[in-house]
C-alpha cells in the first residue's frame, strides 16, 4: 500500500510536472532513461536506473511505500550521475543542484 493517498499522490505529481516544466532546459538529460545513443556502456556501470519520468510514474501508481523511498529515487538520479561522469562533471554538479530543488519543493507541498 502507498504511503501517499490519491489526493497527496496526485498533489506530488502536479508539483513534479510543474517543476519539471519549468525547469526543462536543466532536467532534460534526467528526464527519461538514458539512451544507448548517449552512453552506450551506461548500463554496464550503471545498476540501478533512475529518471524523473519515472519517478512520476511510480507516485501515479502508488509505488512508494514511504517517503524515504521517494527521496532515495530522487537523489539516485544525481548518484548515477556522480558514478558515470565523475564529482566534478558540470552533468554531476547539475543534477545534484535539480535534485535538492526538487526535493525541497515535493517537502513543501506534503501534508
Amino acid at each position: 500500500m502507498s504511503v501517499f493517498e490519491i489526493t497527496e499522490r496526485t498533489k506530488l505529481v502536479n508539483v513534479l510536472t510543474d517543476f519539471l516544466t519549468k525547469q526543462i532546459e536543466y532536467i532534460a538529460p534526467f528526464l527519461t532513461r538514458v539512451s544507448e545513443d548517449v552512453a552506450a556502456d551506461y548500463r554496464c556501470i550503471i545498476a540501478g536506473e533512475m529518471y524523473f519520468n519515472l519517478i512520476k510514474s511510480r507516485i501515479e501508481n502508488g509505488f512508494y511505500r514511504s517517503q524515504e523511498a521517494l527521496f532515495s529515487d530522487i537523489d539516485l538520479i544525481s548518484y548515477n550521475a556522480m558514478v558515470y561522469n565523475g564529482e566534478q562533471h558540470d552533468i554531476t554538479l547539475s543534477s545534484k543542484e535539480l535534485c535538492e530543488k526538487i526535493r525541497l519543493r515535493l517537502k513543501q507541498n506534503m501534508f
